[in-house]
């Protein structure tokens, strides 16, 4: 009958944050003369939270900062004559040394109010 050789070593994991999985393999050596062939999977997968992974990803993939929405137009700031409007947004995050968000948090419109 066939006979399982040795476990190779765990690879190393698939991702370098966040969730990735470690394998291993070995192979069914024989059968000969008619033999039956080895029973059982000839590999072994582990997700990396696992205990036999504790070495694996070990931190959170880093999250970039994205924009809120914008918030409403704000009233002219003039009540006769030439004045601007505002709106403004937020950067929210970012997290796990993600990168910030990246343009504008505010924007200005020119508005004339009739006198």
């Amino acid at each position: 009958d066939g006979y399982w050789s040795s476990w190779q070593p765990w690879t190393p994991c698939s991702a370098t944050c966040g969730d990735g999985v470690r394998r291993r393999i070995r192979s069914c050596i024989g059968p000969l003369y008619g033999g039956r062939r080895c029973n059982g999977d000839d590999y072994e997968s582990l997700l990396c939270s696992e205990e036999k992974c504790e070495h694996c990803n070990t931190h959170q993939c880093p999250i970039d900062g994205y924009w809120s929405s914008w918030q409403p137009w704000t009233p002219c700031s003039a009540t006769c004559g030439d004045g601007v409007r505002q709106r403004i947004r937020s950067c929210i995050g970012p997290f796990y040394e993600g990168r910030i968000c990246n343009a504008d948090d505010h924007e200005s419109l020119l508005c004339k109010e009739k006198c």
